[in-house]
């Protein structure tokens, strides 16, 4: 019965019916537990029903569900639904100014979905915002997502495949990707929680954390290594230099573990046997900015410029990049491209420079909050 409905994800409704309610009870008592459900979905992606409904993202899904969990305890207790923050004023504004490009729409299914996907992501901002009341909360919560990202990447890498280097390192087959759709999802989960695993081994107050982050940051780093996503390995080297600046004790860990490290590589590294998975991402680091001939970007970015130009106040409307991309007259008709590979050039080609404008106060007004916050805790 359940596969003639359920397709492929027999099993694991099979497996989830006994396990729902313990799951949703602990998740109604703890909202914490909640926001960590929601991150462990990621790399499940979507599951397709025998039914005239679409695939159905399971991020989405337990969006909706532990929304539905939190406030109904939060009604149970005579609270507030959801906690409110300051800088959701700026996404509440874009989610309301996508609506009103969804008029401009070039493919009102795909508006639909953005618009859908982004009233989710504002949704659970909000969930994480009222399940994180104090820094307790915070740490939980984010030691969560680092042992489920360590898991993520520990099943990546033992079921990684050779990799088979083309054009000198600008193309690679066989990146590491895990559960994930594309390599570069692996590799930017990867740098973002080994840096809070980095974090939390300086941050955390309990022994146990520190030690699971300590474990989890060499599984961290070897994903994101393995995943050879450049644009990771950018960001997470960005990142790491922002925390030996901020955090004296970070400076003191990496001069106590890198040298010792740099010293062993160069004294003992040339006699070693090569290997060739090292070999490729030693080529990988060397074309770190230089693009694949069939990367065509410059034409890509040429093309939402000229969306932007043709209609700068609602754009091609949410979601719209992929069809207006290869309409007569595009800039980049042969490449097909899914995104401008920029997040203010997609938002402006699709939603228009309001929208721009508005993901800029949002990003200024989480780093001014960031930067009260570490003050505060200071």
């Amino acid at each position: 019965v359940l596969a003639s409905r359920f397709g492929q994800a027999a099993p694991a409704v099979l497996v989830a019916i006994p396990l729902a309610p313990i799951v949703i009870t602990a998740m109604f008592a703890d909202p914490r537990l909640a926001v960590v459900a929601v991150v462990a979905t990621f790399p499940i992606g979507s599951i397709a029903l025998r039914s005239p409904l679409p695939p159905i993202e399971m991020a989405e899904a337990a969006v909706a569900i532990v929304s539905a969990l939190v406030l109904l305890k939060r009604v149970a207790t005579d609270k507030a639904p959801l906690r409110w923050h300051p800088a959701m004023w700026w996404m509440f504004a874009l989610l309301i100014w996508t609506i009103v490009a969804f008029a401009s729409a070039v493919d009102s299914a795909l508006a639909i979905k953005q618009i859908a996907s982004l009233a989710g992501g504002f949704l659970f901002a909000l969930v994480v915002a009222t399940a994180c009341a104090t820094m307790r909360d915070v740490r939980f919560v984010l030691l969560g997502f680092v042992i489920i990202a360590g898991l993520i990447a520990t099943t990546a890498v033992i079921g990684g495949d050779q990799f088979q280097s083309e054009l000198g390192g600008t193309q690679v087959a066989g990146r590491l990707r895990g559960a994930f759709d594309h390599p570069n999802q692996l590799g930017t989960i990867c740098a973002m929680l080994a840096l809070v695993a980095a974090g939390l081994a300086f941050g955390a107050r309990s022994v146990r954390a520190r030690v699971f982050s300590l474990l989890a940051i060499p599984v961290l780093v070897s994903g994101l290594a393995l995943s050879l996503s450049r644009g990771a390995w950018i960001g997470a080297g960005i990142g790491a230099l922002y925390l030996a600046l901020v955090l004296p004790q970070a400076r003191r860990a990496i001069l106590v573990v890198t040298v010792p490290l740099a010293i062993v590589a160069a004294l003992i590294g040339p006699s070693l046997p090569a290997n060739p998975q090292i070999q490729v991402v030693q080529e990988r680091l060397g074309v770190l900015t230089v693009r694949s001939p069939y990367d065509d970007r410059p034409a890509i970015w040429a093309e939402a410029m000229r969306e932007i130009r043709e209609d700068p106040l609602t754009g091609q409307g949410p979601g719209g990049f992929p069809v207006a991309s290869v309409r007569a007259g595009s800039e980049a008709s042969s490449v097909a491209a899914y995104h401008a590979h920029n997040v203010l050039l997609t938002w402006g080609a699709e939603s228009g420079i309001p929208a721009v404008m508005l993901l800029l106060g949002f990003f200024i007004s989480v780093a001014i909050a960031a930067r009260r916050a570490t003050k505060s805790a200071a």
